[in-house]
């Protein structure tokens, strides 16, 4: 009975044993994973979230897919890509408007197979290159305008044009086939996007987005 009961513990210490290194091995793999590579895009919007601007509002709550692909444009890029085909977005991670329409923008691409979104960080936009007026003139229709008056109040031939952001501008074959100005203002900036107003946005993007995609509408897209 002795060498049965000796024969069963050593049985016993060999697994403990062999589940330790198993485990041990599991551990160390797991902790060599490379984890997800944050984009810039998303730590540029995230490392805002609840911080208090200067005027007393605090950011709203921005969660960006860490899968989803967000390419930066310059002003050269965004002229290439009015020729070809795409989804440009004008933002900035400043703006509530931006912030709270964003990830709504993202999720419904995504669910379209659109496997990517072209960005124009609107800070950096200088007004004073040949780019930026070749950028207006492109987009013209979408642009906020607004005819100058003169000092006796009278309008002169001159209209201020003026890029408003969100501005999301899809573009298929050279052409722009829709685009979507501004998001759901709130009175509060503060104040974040109900589940609703989310799903509205969600709606209104895909309702969009479908034209420069090669995913059919389906239960998913809810487009």
């Amino acid at each position: 009975m002795q060498k049965n009961q000796k024969i069963l513990l050593v049985i016993i210490a060999f697994v403990l044993v062999l589940a330790g290194v198993v485990g041990f091995l599991a551990f160390k793999k797991e902790k060599e994973q490379p984890k997800p590579k944050v984009s810039r895009f998303k730590e540029e919007y995230e490392k805002l979230n609840g911080v208090v601007n200067e005027d007393g509002y605090t950011y709203p709550t921005v969660d960006i897919d860490v899968n989803y692909t967000v390419e930066y444009l310059t002003g050269q890029g965004v002229l290439d890509i009015l020729g070809k085909d795409g989804v440009i977005y004008f933002g900035t991670a400043t703006s509530f408007d931006c912030r709270n329409t964003v990830s709504s923008l993202i999720k419904a691409a995504d669910s379209l197979s659109i496997d990517k979104i072209y960005y124009y960080d609107t800070e950096n936009f200088d007004q004073t290159t040949e780019e930026y007026f070749e950028i207006l003139d492109k987009i013209d229709p979408v642009l906020k305008k607004e005819e100058k008056v003169d000092e006796f109040g009278e309008k002169v031939a001159t209209v201020s044009r003026e890029l408003l952001v969100p501005t999301i501008v899809i573009v298929k074959d050279g052409e722009i086939v829709d685009y979507q100005v501004g998001g759901i203002k709130k009175e509060n900036l503060s104040e974040e996007l109900t589940k609703e107003e989310k799903e509205d946005l969600f709606t209104t993007y895909t309702s969009k987005l479908i034209k420069v995609s090669s995913s059919s509408c389906n239960e998913h897209s809810r487009c």
